[in-house]
């Protein structure tokens, strides 16, 4: 029996559609993990509430915020949640919340070790998917800045210096520095040590924004060792390592300290270079020579008299103090890392999981002259419009919900929630180096889908997906 293309083409469509609607539970088809689709997690199915979305997102924080709002995109929807880890859940009615669960938003309760969980329903839906989010205090430890140095070393006083340290939440002018002395670094090598210094070991208590200290009442020709200990705003503490310096002896010229200290920096630097004795002359070099006083001490036979010094590029800066009369000082010497060459951005902004409320981004790591990649840090934001974000300044001066997160150190990607719909974001990111320099990964748009879109989903072992429409066309070659 013979039968012309179209009948053909009509009975094959008639039995592919048979032979899909048998096959899944109810009606529609299944798609196992055997197949080779590559597909990300499943949007929210048609016909069910959008999952509530946390801002600020669930994580790390210090203090705990204050408020954070839940919200869903589906209109009118009810949002019901729990602090206390507990499945949230809503009335029959699914205008009310029920089980102990909590409607009042935004939500200003969360303490250290909260567990936000919240649903969303609407009358005629079926419910949200539950999102579940923790909030503590960041667990972080700063990271320490340049190794302790020494400046204005006299007979009884010595002055130590250290470059800021940085952290991933509290900013620089926030944290804290605790500075001790001791006979021997072993006393004072931890953390724990070093908060248990008192009395005249103590050079200075927990104290925020400073780098530079000077200690008194020492003894002539004696080595001291000092150890200095960052603390963050969560109590978190990292040790700079102990190093020492020994006194000079009694009538001995106090040695130069430099300011702003040695360290790395993104622009010259006009460094002031004085010492603790009066009338003392200044000589120093910065070619890595030894500098040295005249015989009258009143002028310099190898270096530069004087104060300030300029330091244009990367240079050793070393630097002693005579008086006639006087023993001259020991030398002061601190490196200078000029560093005005921007990151190298990595691979430019794509984009991972893109559903109708949220999407994952990701730009690949840049790389620096100095600065180490762990060490770089990213701001990730957002906009309307990428006209809104192409230039350094506009990224920087973005705050609120379309900061996504601030300079982080080692991180590529992010995830932006709260979005709406069917609508284009623009998203940029600044890499930072050490020295402050900036570099703008150039700003790519993305569109989230629309509500209720399935999208392709990612299967497990055994798992198979439904899907209720579906169509197949073929064509019969005669």
């Amino acid at each position: 029996m013979f039968f012309s293309k179209p009948r053909l083409k009509f009975y094959f469509v008639v039995f592919c559609f048979l032979s899909l609607f048998f096959s899944c539970k109810g009606y529609g088809n299944y798609w196992d993990n055997k197949d080779t689709l590559n597909v990300p997690p499943p949007a929210t199915p048609q016909n069910q509430v959008v999952a509530p979305v946390f801002v600020p997102p669930a994580g790390e924080y210090y203090p705990i915020p204050a408020s954070v709002t839940v919200s869903s995109t589906t209109p009118g929807a009810k949002i019901c949640y729990t602090t206390n880890g507990a499945t949230p859940s809503c009335d029959a009615s699914k205008t009310a919340c029920a089980g102990g669960s909590l409607d009042t938003v935004p939500v200003t309760t969360l303490v250290n070790g909260s567990v936000l969980r919240a649903i969303a329903c609407s009358p005629g839906m079926a419910d949200s998917f539950v999102t579940s989010g923790s909030y503590i205090y960041e667990t972080t430890v700063p990271t320490v800045g340049t190794p302790i140095a020494f400046g204005g070393v006299s007979d009884s006083s010595i002055n130590a210096s250290w470059g800021p340290a940085s952290d991933n939440i509290t900013t620089a002018a926030n944290l804290q520095y605790r500075i001790v002395r001791a006979l021997s670094s072993a006393a004072i090598d931890t953390v724990a040590e070093v908060d248990a210094v008192s009395g005249a070991d103590l050079v200075q208590d927990y104290t925020a924004n400073t780098t530079s200290i000077a200690s008194s009442g020492l003894t002539a020709l004696t080595t001291y060792w000092f150890a200095v200990v960052v603390k963050d705003e969560a109590g978190n503490k990292s040790i700079y390592t102990p190093q020492s310096q020994q006194t000079s002896s009694a009538g001995t010229v106090g040695s130069p300290s430099f300011a702003p200290p040695a360290g790395l920096y993104g622009v010259a630097q006009s460094v002031t270079i004085t010492s603790a004795t009066a009338g003392a002359t200044i000589c120093y070099t910065t070619s890595g020579i030894s500098p040295a006083c005249d015989g009258a001490k009143t002028g310099c036979s190898t270096g530069t008299a004087g104060t300030p010094a300029s330091i244009a590029a990367t240079a050793t800066l070393k630097a002693m103090a005579c008086k006639s009369g006087y023993a001259d000082s020991i030398e002061t010497s601190g490196l200078y890392t000029i560093d005005t060459l921007v990151p190298t951005t990595g691979a430019a902004i794509s984009f991972g999981a893109v559903t109708d409320n949220s999407i994952v981004v990701n730009w690949g790591a840049a790389a620096d002259n100095v600065t180490s990649t762990a060490n770089l840090k990213y701001r990730l934001v957002k906009a309307l419009l990428p006209t809104s974000i192409d230039t350094i300044a506009e990224v920087d001066a973005v705050s609120g919900a379309d900061l996504i997160f601030d300079y982080t150190a080692n991180t590529t990607s992010g995830i932006a929630p709260g979005l709406v719909g069917l609508t284009s974001y623009s998203f940029a990111v600044v890499v930072q180096d050490e020295a402050g320099n900036k570099t703008l990964y150039s700003p790519v748009s993305q569109m989230t889908i629309a509500v209720g879109t399935v999208t392709r989903p990612e299967l497990g072992p055994g798992q198979k997906l439904c899907l209720h429409f579906y169509e197949f066309y073929a064509t019969l070659a005669t």
